[in-house]
């Protein structure tokens, strides 16, 4: 494969920041094909309906507790094995979508969804609204590794792709919370479940008559007849236990984040206001999706290792602010660690694609998503213990700051080893 240098002068910023990083990436083309747009418009509104899906619940708790006759405690347990089957779900989905394709696993997604969405919203009992919505984490797992999958596969542009795709995905996470309270307040908490279930529905039927190419990609096939990668299995291990570290802390992250941040926005105003707090975790949110789209922009043109590393080592003063600054501070603090926390993410996903084969990259993106929302659940009970104990949130962004001094060691731990092994910086061709 020919390779093109970047100039430095292309973003002379990071590159003064990380000297070498401009040089380590093969120059992709700078247009997307139609089929390209086709595979980002359909996986990005996969994501958002995703998190939509996931997060609607936690906007809605206090009418849920209300009409079901619920103690706190209780209310906050109705979505909990839906958000671990919605990571651990991803593990057989990886291993399904390699076999089958990514494009079947999203077809029963939508239309998994949808039933899901529509039990949930005639659910009459709180056992029934339970299970339901059991049934819609275990829908929302479908997502992840299919959906990145086939970005990986049918996108020359990775990066710019994920980052369009994370955008979506945070305009879901910011979106979620707002529709629940929004038609909770209104009375109408069900409705907000309805119009999810149309969603999937409209979705589903769209894509059964779209086609969709997942092997255009510029990546080199495996297999006897076309280019092979040298020592393809010792290529994708290098150093992966690393990234995967790295991961498994940045999803204990993106929980701490989500379930402090609401009330803890709520708490810096004066006074005290969940509406204020809501709005203002929207508003830092959607800045989040914009630190998404350039971080994935960024990853096309510089060496997706060293980006990570550095968007991970950004969130640590970020954090620490966050924790000890005075209000004012803490909601820029906030902003800042959302736009760096996020834009990791399409970066992340840039390196799985680069370090792993394309016959198993699904399963790899399910190992991916079963520890980033599976294991990194744990983070929201990490915060509920701190609140409990201190009788303040502050304290939670401090454990925010140690598990992001952890995922950098991981992720230098990571580069060091891909260049230890001879594999030369993730993004150039081996």
């Amino acid at each position: 494969m020919e390779q093109l240098t970047i100039s430095d002068t292309a973003n002379p910023t990071l590159a003064g920041i990380i000297p070498g990083m401009a040089a380590d990436v093969p120059e992709r083309e700078s247009r997307p094909l139609p089929h390209e747009w086709r595979i980002v418009g359909i996986t990005s509104v996969a994501h958002a309906l995703c998190h939509v899906s996931e997060l609607t619940v936690v906007g809605m708790l206090e009418p849920l507790r209300e009409e079901f006759h619920l103690q706190p405690a209780e209310v906050t347990l109705l979505p909990l094995t839906g958000y671990v089957l919605m990571g651990l779900g991803a593990i057989p989905t990886g291993l399904w979508a390699d076999r089958w394709g990514s494009r079947r696993v999203l077809l029963i997604y939508f239309f998994w969804i949808a039933a899901s969405a529509v039990a949930v919203s005639l659910a009459p009992s709180a056992l029934l609204l339970a299970l339901a919505l059991t049934s819609l984490g275990a829908a929302a797992s479908l997502y992840h590794p299919a959906g990145l999958a086939m970005i990986s596969h049918g996108c020359k542009l990775r990066g710019r792709a994920l980052g369009i795709n994370g955008v979506a995905g945070s305009v879901g996470v910011a979106t979620g919370p707002a529709l629940g309270a929004l038609l909770a307040f209104l009375g109408y908490w069900r409705l907000a479940y309805a119009i999810i279930a149309a969603t999937g529905l409209v979705c589903g039927l769209v894509m059964l008559f779209v086609p969709i190419d997942e092997s255009a990609s510029h990546e080199e096939p495996d297999g006897p007849d076309g280019p092979k990668r040298p020592k393809e299995h010792h290529t994708e291990w290098t150093g992966l236990p690393f990234l995967f570290g790295a991961m498994l802390l940045g999803g204990f992250n993106y929980r701490c984040l989500l379930t402090a941040l609401p009330t803890f926005l709520a708490s810096e105003a004066r006074p005290f206001s969940l509406e204020i707090g809501s709005a203002l975790t929207f508003g830092v949110l959607i800045l989040g999706g914009l630190g998404q789209f350039a971080g994935g922009h960024t990853a096309d043109k510089r060496s997706p290792a060293r980006l990570y590393l550095l968007l991970i080592l950004c969130t640590i003063p970020m954090a620490l602010l966050m924790a000890h600054a005075l209000p004012e501070g803490a909601v820029l603090a906030a902003a800042g660690v959302a736009i760096f926390m996020f834009a990791q993410q399409p970066v992340e996903n840039t390196i799985m694609s680069h370090v792993t084969s394309r016959r198993r990259r699904s399963t790899f993106f399910g190992f991916k998503f079963a520890l980033t929302f599976g294991v990194g659940a744990l983070a929201a009970e990490a915060v509920g213990i701190i609140w409990q104990q201190t009788g303040s949130l502050a304290p939670a962004f401090d454990l925010f700051a140690v598990s992001a001094t952890l995922m950098a060691l991981c992720a230098f731990g990571f580069a060091r080893a891909r260049r230890s092994g001879g594999l030369g910086p993730v993004g150039e061709s081996p």
